[in-house]
C-alpha cells in the first residue's frame, strides 16, 4: 500500500482553553450488512483520495515527487504504462506493452504501478507522451489493491472536488489508450476499464483505439490482448507520426551473459546464501513449510483428489478461515529437458547465466546468477498454454529463413494459429516440435525470456480452521491429468502435480495412485528433510458473517467444497466451546457417492455432532437416468432458502464457472415463486447482495474513537482531517499496537470500507458533512477501518486476543481543522463548505493527550 502525503503545518498554536481528550477506544468486528435491508452504519474519510488532490494551487502538484508531470519530465519518458494488477496478469501485459512501445516505435516508455503518481495536473502532461492503462477489475468489479487511489481519484464527485478542478481545466492534451482485464462470468465486466475510460472521455481525453477487453472466464486473455493491439497501435502511429523500426533492428529488453568462470552461488528455486536470499526476498513472499498431512480422498472414476496440510507453526505466516493458499510450483523434469532441447541448450544446461535489465525501469524477469536449467524450472512458465504473440515475437528473432516464415506467417494468421491449437494443450516447446520435428530452433536466450510468462503461484482455497488447527493450513487438490486425444501427449497440470509429486515420496498409498507419474527436482537448498511446499497465505474476502447468529447457505461441488469444510470446522470449535450460532446449510454435488464424494466421513461426523445447526444435501449427477446438480437441490429447498435470503442469510458460492451462473439463474427463480418480487427484482436483489458481501464477506477490524470538546461554546470543525486520515506512514508513526496474548507488535493498515465520514448524529446534507457543529461535554464518535499488518503479513484483529493502543502524544499531529473556510481549505483543499455554515476563527485543534487502552476482540 502507498504512503499518501498530507501536508501538516507544525508552526501552528494550539487553540487556548481547548482541550481534545481521547476518552474511549472499542474495538468491534463489523460486517458490511444488517439483517434485512444493508445499513451504511460507518463512512470513512478517504485519504486516497486526499493523497490525489490535497492542493487547490494547480501548480502545487507540479513539486510532488509522485506527479506524474514532474516524474515523466524528469525521467524524460514520452510514453507510460500505467497498469492495476492484482494476480499479476496486467502486470505482464503492461510490461510486455512497454517493451513493445520502446523496441517497435523507440518511444522512451515506463511502466509503473498506477497508484505511483498523482493525477491533479494530469492537464498539463505534454501532447506529444501517450499514456497507457492497463487495469483489471477484481472481485465484483472493484479496483485492485493498487489502482484503488487512482479509481477514487476519478470516482469523486465532489463540487470542487480533485476531479472536478480537473473536468475543468479539461484532458484536451491526453492521448492514451486503455486495455481493460475481466471475467464475463462476473455481473460486472471489466467495469473498472470503462469507468475509467468514461471520465477520461468526460474530460476530453483523446482515446487511440477502443477499449480492450481481456475475458479470462473464456480463457483469451491473450488474444484479445493481440486484437486489441492491432486495432490501437495503427492509431498511435497516425496521431503521432510513429516509425515502425524493423525486425532485426529491435532491440531486447533484457541481456542474458554466459559466465563460465563463475564459482560462487546461484539461483536454484531456494538458496541458503545470505547475499542470494537478501535478494530473492523481493521476488517472492514464500516462504518452505513441511506437509504435515497427506491422504487421498479418491481415486475412482479416472480422477485423483488428495488433502494435503502444511505445518506454517516455525513460519512467519498465519491465516484466518476462508483465506487462500500461494503455492509456487515448479515445472517436470520431462518438459524442462524438452524445452531445453528444442531451442539448443540442453547440453549446456548447467551453464551459469546473468541476467539484467537493459532498462532502468524493467526488472529482471528472475533472480539471476543462474543456470539455464534453474531458469526453466523454477522461473519461467515453459507449460503454458503457447500464444500467438509468442509465435511472432520469435519469428523475428529465429536465424533460420524456412522458421522465420512459418512462424511469422502463423503469428499473424490468428484462423490458423486456432485451427492448429485448438484440443492440443500445446506448451512452446510442443509447439515447436509439431512444427519442426527434428530441428533446433536458434534464439537468443534474452528474447526467449522476454516472451514467455513468468511461473506464477496457484491459489487454493484453505479446507481448514483457524480457530481448529491454527498452525496447520490444508488445502483440497484435484489432480489435472488426462491423456491429449488425437496424439500421443498427456497433459499434466503443473501445480497440482508438482504437489502429488512431493506428498508422494512419502505417501505409498498417493505413490501408488498416480495416473501418469511425472518427475520433479526439488531446490538443493530446502530448509526441512520431510517434504515441504513454498507457501504463502493470501487473504480472501470471502469469510462467515462475523455475527453468527446469521444463517448461512453454502454451495459447493466438487473441490468447491474446500473452503466450506473450514467453515464446518469454525462452527464446530465455537460448538465445543459452548457458543451458540445460526444453522449453517451445504448443498454438495459431485458425480457418485462412491467416486468423488470428497470428506463423506467427516460430513456424517459433523452431523452428529452439530445436530440440527448443520444440514447437508447431495447430489450425485451420474446415479441416475436425469443428472441432479446443485441447482437440483436450490430448487428442492427452495422456500427455507428463499426464507434464509429475506431474513439476511448469507449465501456462498465456491466452484466452476458455469455451476456459478447456474446458481445465480436458480436463485433469481426461487426469489421470484417463493415471494412476491418479479424475476427482475429477485435480480436486483441478488446484486444487492453481492454489493453489501452477503455473497462473501470481508470482515474488518474498526476502531471507533470517541472525543469530547472542552471548550467554552459551540465551534464548527473540519471533520476530514481527522488523526485516522493521516498519510499512512503518518499513523503508522503515531499509533502503538500489541498483540497482549502473543506479544507481538502490530502496525495499523487502512483497508477497504465505507467510503464517507459520519458520526453519531445526523449530520445534514451532503455538503455538511464536512463542517460539523461541537457541543461542550458532547461527545462525537468517528470511526476508520483497519486490518492489523505486521509480523504476520495483512490479517485481521484475531478474537480472542487482548490489544494495547497507545496513541503517542505529540504536538504535529492534528485533530481536526476547524476556522475560516480559507484556513481549512489551505494547505488541505479537501471540500467546499456549505455556504453559510457557522464559521468561527481560530487555530486547528491539536492532539494534546491520549490515555493507552486495553481491548478485547470477541
Amino acid at each position: 500500500m502507498e504512503a499518501e502525503t498530507v501536508t501538516t503545518p507544525s508552526d501552528v498554536p494550539v487553540l487556548d482553553g481547548m482541550t481534545t481528550v481521547l476518552t474511549a477506544v472499542l474495538v468491534s468486528l463489523i460486517a458490511y450488512f444488517g439483517r434485512g435491508p444493508l445499513q451504511e452504519l460507518l463512512f470513512q474519510a478517504s485519504t486516497k483520495t486526499k493523497a490525489f488532490g490535497a492542493d487547490t494551487d494547480d501548480d502545487s502538484d507540479v513539486s510532488s515527487d509522485k506527479c506524474i508531470v514532474k516524474r515523466l519530465e524528469e525521467e524524460e519518458k514520452n510514453c507510460v504504462v500505467l497498469f492495476g494488477s492484482q494476480s499479476g496478469n496486467a502486470q505482464e501485459f503492461a510490461e510486455k506493452l512497454a517493451r513493445e512501445a520502446h523496441t517497435r516505435f523507440s518511444l522512451r516508455s515506463t511502466v509503473a504501478e498506477i497508484d505511483e503518481y498523482t493525477y491533479q495536473n494530469l492537464n498539463k502532461l505534454p501532447e506529444n507522451t501517450i499514456v497507457f492503462f492497463v487495469l483489471a477489475s477484481y472481485g465484483d468489479g472493484e479496483p485492485t489493491d493498487n489502482a484503488e487511489q487512482f479509481y477514487n481519484f476519478l470516482s469523486n464527485e465532489d463540487d470542487d472536488g480533485p476531479f472536478d478542478r480537473l473536468r475543468e481545466h479539461g484532458l484536451q492534451n491526453l492521448s492514451y489508450a486503455a486495455f481493460g482485464l475481466g471475467n464475463s462470468s462476473y455481473a460486472h465486466f471489466n467495469a473498472v476499464i470503462r469507468k475509467v475510460d468514461e471520465k477520461l472521455q468526460l474530460c476530453g481525453a483523446r482515446r487511440l483505439g477502443p477499449v480492450g477487453e481481456a475475458d479470462d472466464g473464456k480463457g483469451t486473455n491473450a488474444e484479445d490482448f493481440i486484437d486489441w493491439k492491432d486495432k490501437m497501435w495503427p492509431q498511435v502511429i497516425e496521431a503521432f507520426g510513429l516509425v515502425e523500426q524493423e525486425a532485426g533492428e529491435q532491440e531486447p529488453a533484457f541481456e542474458a551473459v554466459e559466465i563460465p568462470s563463475h564459482h560462487g552461488p546461484i539461483f536454484q528455486g531456494d538458496s541458503t546464501d545470505r547475499n542470494l536470499a537478501q535478494q530473492a526476498q523481493a521476488v517472492t513472499n514464500h516462504c518452505f513449510a513441511p506437509i504435515s498431512e497427506s491422504r487421498l480422498l479418491s481415486n475412482a472414476g479416472g480422477r485423483s483428489y488428495i488433502h494435503v496440510e502444511v505445518d506454517i507453526k516455525d513460519t512467519k505466516l498465519d491465516y484466518q478461515t476462508g483465506d487462500h493458499l500461494s503455492v509456487s510450483p515448479i515445472n517436470s523434469d520431462i518438459e524442462i529437458e524438452r524445452f531445453l532441447r528444442v531451442f539448443g541448450l540442453w547440453d549446456k544446461r548447467h551453464e551459469t547465466i546473468r541476467v539484467r535489465s537493459l532498462s532502468d525501469d524493467l526488472s529482471p524477469p528472475f533472480p539471476s546468477p543462474c543456470s539455464y536449467e534453474s531458469a526453466a524450472r523454477f522461473y519461467i512458465d515453459i507449460c503454458g498454454s503457447v500464444s500467438r504473440e509468442v509465435i511472432s515475437t520469435f519469428a523475428n528473432s529465429v536465424s533460420d529463413a524456412k522458421q522465420k516464415a512459418k512462424l511469422r506467417q502463423l503469428g499473424k494468421d490468428k484462423e490458423a494459429f486456432l485451427a492448429l491449437t485448438e484440443g492440443g494443450f500445446y506448451n512452446v516447446a510442443s509447439m515447436m516440435e509439431a512444427l519442426f520435428p527434428v530441428e533446433t530452433i536458434h534464439i537468443p536466450f534474452a528474447i526467449i525470456i522476454e516472451a514467455m510468462p513468468k511461473l506464477q503461484p496457484r491459489y487454493y482455497s484453505i479446507s481448514s480452521s483457524s480457530a481448529l488447527e491454527a498452525s496447520k493450513v490444508s488445502i483440497t487438490v484435484a489432480i489435472e491429468s488426462f491423456p491429449i486425444q488425437k496424439t500421443n501427449r498427456h497433459f499434466s497440470g503443473v501445480a497440482t502435480n508438482f504437489i502429488l509429486d512431493v506428498v508422494s515420496t512419502e505417501n505409498e498409498v498417493i505413490s501408488r495412485s498416480r495416473l501418469q507419474p511425472m518427475t520433479y527436482t526439488l531446490p538443493p537448498n530446502r530448509p526441512h528433510l520431510q517434504p515441504s511446499l513454498s507457501v504463502f497465505v493470501r487473504t480472501s474476502t470471502f469469510r462467515l458473517p462475523a455475527d453468527p447468529t446469521i444463517p448461512i447457505l453454502m454451495v459447493g461441488p466438487g473441490t468447491g467444497v474446500a473452503p466450506f469444510r473450514g467453515f464446518v470446522r469454525e462452527r464446530i470449535a465455537m460448538h465445543r466451546h459452548g457458543k451458540d450460532f445460526a444453522p449453517m446449510t451445504l448443498l454438495y454435488g459431485c458425480r457418485k457417492r462412491t467416486e468423488d464424494f470428497l470428506y463423506a466421513e467427516e460430513w456424517n461426523a459433523y452431523t452428529a455432532e452439530l445436530g440440527s445447526k448443520f444440514r447437508m444435501y447431495t447430489a450425485f449427477s451420474r446415479e441416475q437416468e436425469k443428472k441432479v446438480y446443485v441447482q437440483d437441490l436450490i430448487l428442492q429447498q427452495s422456500k427455507d432458502i428463499a426464507s434464509l435470503i429475506q431474513n439476511g442469510g448469507h449465501v456462498y458460492v465456491c466452484g466452476d464457472v458455469g455451476m456459478g451462473r447456474g446458481v445465480t439463474e436458480t436463485l433469481c427463480k426461487v426469489l421470484a415463486s417463493e415471494t412476491t418480487v418479479s424475476l427482475d427484482d429477485a435480480q436486483r436483489v441478488l446484486s444487492d447482495m453481492r454489493h453489501s458481501h452477503r455473497y462473501q464477506e470481508d470482515v474488518c477490524a474498526t476502531i471507533s474513537i470517541t472525543a469530547n470538546s472542552h471548550a467554552s461554546g459551540p465551534i464548527t470543525i473540519f471533520t476530514w482531517h481527522t488523526i485516522f486520515n493521516l498519510a499512512l506512514a503518518q499513523r503508522r508513526k503515531n499509533f502503538i499496537c500489541t498483540d497482549l496474548t502473543t506479544g507481538l507488535p502490530l502496525q495499523l493498515e487502512s483497508t477497504k470500507g465505507p467510503k464517507r465520514p459520519q458520526f453519531s448524529f445526523a449530520l445534514g446534507d451532503r455538503d455538511e458533512e464536512y463542517f460539523i457543529t461541537l457541543q461542550p461535554e458532547k461527545p462525537i464518535i468517528t470511526h476508520r477501518f483497519f486490518r492489523s499488518a505486521g509480523l504476520h503479513g495483512d490479517r485481521v484483529f484475531k478474537p480472542g486476543h487482548r490489544y494495547q493502543l497507545k496513541v503517542r502524544d505529540n504536538e504535529e499531529v492534528e485533530w481536526w481543522r476547524h476556522g475560516k473556510k480559507e484556513d481549512v481549505m489551505s494547505p488541505l483543499g479537501q471540500a467546499s463548505p456549505k455556504e453559510g455554515c457557522e464559521d468561527p476563527s481560530g487555530p486547528p485543534i491539536k492532539l494534546s493527550h491520549i490515555d493507552p487502552v486495553e481491548f478485547e476482540v470477541e
